[in-house]
Formats: structure tokens, sequence, C-alpha cells
């Protein structure tokens, strides 16, 4: 269920991954389990980028699918339906996030999908650089808690279709 996540190629510095016909990023697709910004020997994948990746047909993320990488560029998922929790936990490059902005498919963003900490603490990861998120909700969208906690780059959020309900109101949504 793992695609790459902890122990594999510790080397491994970019990776471009162009699959239109995939349709789900399992949990933990491409997690470091162990997700600290500061561990100098976590196989970051700093030189990848999302903008060369093509994930047009993904129209579902699980759980910690992107845990602890720093992938940078335009994420964009055009049919996605739902993402999980902690999907993107402690990801700190990625500057925009395109979530079925046209098609307006999205349902559902699970607790902590892009929450940000700093390993260890509760102190917020100051290199974050997301700034950008477009959503398309689809009739009952789902915000659940904490979803986008600790993103202090965050300047926007946009909706393209429905208005989001919250799971419970909290902080950090």
């Amino acid at each position: 269920e793992r695609v790459f996540t902890t122990g594999v190629n510790t080397n491994l510095d970019r990776l471009v991954f162009r699959t239109p016909a995939l349709t789900e990023i399992p949990n933990n697709g491409f997690s470091y389990s162990n997700a600290n910004p500061d561990d100098a020997a976590q196989p970051k994948l700093w030189g990848s980028s999302y903008d060369e990746w093509d994930l047009t047909g993904v129209t579902s993320v699980g759980d910690a699918a992107f845990l602890g990488r720093h992938i940078h560029g335009t994420l964009n998922l055009p049919k996605v339906r739902t993402i999980g929790m902690e999907v993107f936990y402690n990801c700190t490059n990625d500057t925009k996030v395109l979530l079925s902005p046209d098609l307006k498919t999205l349902t559902r963003i699970g607790s902590k999908a892009f929450f940000q900490e700093q390993w260890g603490s509760n102190r917020y990861v100051t290199d974050s650089t997301l700034k950008e998120i477009v959503l398309g909700g689809a009739s009952g969208f789902t915000i659940m808690t904490n979803a986008f906690k600790g993103q202090l780059a965050l300047s926007s959020v946009s909706f393209t279709g429905a208005k989001p309900t919250y799971a419970i109101k909290a902080d950090g949504i």
C-alpha cells in the first residue's frame, strides 16, 4: 500500500510521477513515517515538483499520503473527492493546492489534512510556504477539525463550489 516510504532510497532527491490513470493515492502512499523536517537523513524529495506530476485521474487521497514530504510547486487534483487525515501534515514546500476547482467534486477534507507543526513541540514550522488553496466543493462538502492549523503563510482559501460545513468549530479551520 506504500509507494515511497521510510527506508526507500534515502538518497532519492527527485521524483517525477505521471500517471493520469491513477485514481487513488493510498494511505501512506508517499509518506515518511517519521516526518521530522529537521532530520537530515529523511528523503525529502526536495528536487521534486508537483508541476511535473500528472495526477489528473486521482479521486481519493488516503490518510497521511504525503506526510512529511517536501515537494514544491502547485499540486493539482482536478477530480479529487476526498482528502484523508494528515495528508499534507508537516509538508513545507508546496505553494499552491488546487482541489477540484472546476469539477467541484470535493466532498471531504480530513482532520489535520494540511496541519503544520514543528516536530516534537507545539511551535509551528516557520518555513511553511503554502500560500493558496482553491477548493471546488460539492454539495455536502465538509472540512474536519484543524484542517489548516499552523499554516502561517496561507493567505488565500477560495471556494469555487459549495461552501463547506465544519465538523467541529475549532481553531485551525
